[in-house]
């Protein structure tokens, strides 16, 4: 299922911040962006909606 996400840039994007937060000792910020990254891998449409390609 996670090989053919058509657009990670959002999930790529969540990882980064939680990257910046963990340099930054913004812990709270972390254990934040941390749930909504696990609560999107846990929940297959919240995953669907969070990858889908944006038409412009």
């Amino acid at each position: 299922m996670f090989e053919e996400l058509p657009n990670v840039d959002g999930i790529l994007n969540l990882c980064l911040n939680l990257y910046l937060a963990r340099e930054f000792s913004e812990y709270r910020l972390e254990e934040q962006l941390f749930s909504k990254l696990l609560y999107a891998y846990r929940s297959t449409e919240t995953m669907i909606r969070f990858t889908k390609l944006k038409m412009d």
